[in-house]
């Protein structure tokens, strides 16, 4: 093997390495809010992705804050059990006024609204 062919390899190694971290990292979340059901019997849970293609686009100002990037959201009941999740295109659609809790489901009233079922009673 020439010393220019483990040259390339070596980089395209340290490439696919560096790409498989960086997949790795983009899936990892952090909580971003919590909200509870008006009984206090559910609580729904916020999470953004701490690192998404989002974080090293550059943005136009006032944009690109973490508002700004993709998450998703888990039900879970006082237990602690999971009843259902979605995914969220955008952090900014859910806030305390946006999220409706409704007989058998709670829902975003936003653009890009998600819908989870909650279990019968």
């Amino acid at each position: 093997m020439t010393a220019r062919r483990r040259i390339w390899l070596s980089l395209a190694g340290l490439i696919l390495i560096l790409g498989t971290g960086l997949i790795v990292l983009s899936y990892r979340s952090t909580v971003y809010a919590v909200y509870y059901s008006p009984k206090g019997k559910y609580r729904l849970v916020v999470y953004a992705y701490r690192y998404s293609l989002h974080s090293v686009i550059p943005a136009m100002p006032g944009g690109g804050g973490t508002k700004d990037r993709p998450g998703f959201v888990r039900l879970y009941g006082k237990d602690g059990k999971l009843y259902g999740k979605a995914d969220v295109p955008w952090l900014q659609e859910v806030d305390r006024d946006s999220i409706r809790w409704g007989d058998g489901e709670v829902f975003n009233a936003g653009d890009d609204g998600f819908r989870i079922t909650m279990p019968k009673e």
